[in-house]
């Protein structure tokens, strides 16, 4: 790893944690108060090895439970109301069967699945432009 990406991603993160946290409590007046305090924060986060390495350690679990925080909103923004439109359901549906039918997930499908997954998209494509009309 190159040394600008090994302290500007332990920075950013930690900046971000911290201007957030303080954003959402509401401790200062300020934005710029907030913003003055995170960049000390990781001004200070950044000088020690141990930090770094502790947040690269976490930094993809992290990122996993955001990933699945934000889809979970997603889905229960999607779910909740009045239905409007399938055609989000449609997109979402079809990338996860996309992703499935790559075998980068580590679930390999056979030739004949994998049709059957392009005729459902195939198939979802064509419901969603139906309905459109």
């Amino acid at each position: 790893m190159s040394d600008m990406f090994t302290l500007s991603v332990p920075f950013l993160f930690v900046f971000a944690v911290v201007y957030g946290s303080l954003d959402m409590v509401r401790l200062f007046r300020g934005r710029g108060v907030n913003a003055i305090i995170a960049v000390i924060f990781a001004f200070f986060a950044i000088s020690s090895p141990q930090v770094i390495d502790f947040i690269f350690s976490v930094l993809p679990y992290g990122i996993a439970i955001f990933v699945i925080a934000f889809l979970l909103g997603f889905l229960k923004k999607m779910f909740s109301g009045e239905r409007k439109s399938p055609v989000p359901l449609l997109i979402t549906f079809s990338l996860i069967l996309i992703y499935l039918a790559s075998g980068r997930s580590g679930i390999e499908l056979g030739e004949e699945v994998t049709g059957i997954v392009v005729l459902i998209i195939i198939g979802m494509i064509f419901y969603g432009v139906y309905n459109k009309q």
